[in-house]
């Protein structure tokens, strides 16, 4: 498994390439741990734009969110910190992720 560095690293760019995060202007820089992900104070995505985030942090990472619901995203999305922690904890490739 990759370092925490290189997980954060990994997925300020799902942020910025995969939502288009930098058509909005927005660097890696402005992506710090604490930026919050579904807050409007924060980066403000919709739930559209977050399963669009997990569906790249699955092919990423080579993982299988098995489940994933309000609990989830509530859980593991709040901010960078927390969906880093995640995939930290994720599991082996394939083995699923809940």
């Amino acid at each position: 498994m990759k370092n925490r560095t290189d997980i954060l690293h990994a997925l300020r760019h799902i942020l910025l390439v995969r939502l288009e995060l930098e058509d909005r202007g927005l660097t890696a820089s402005d992506l710090p741990e604490s930026c919050r992900l579904t807050d409007p104070a924060g980066l403000g995505l919709d739930s559209v734009e977050v399963l669009d985030l997990l569906v790249g942090i699955e092919k990423q990472f080579g993982l299988r969110i098995a489940t994933i619901d309000k609990a989830f995203i509530d859980t593991h999305c709040r901010d960078l910190s927390s969906l880093a922690d995640f995939v930290m904890h994720a599991g082996k490739p394939g083995e699923g992720a809940s």
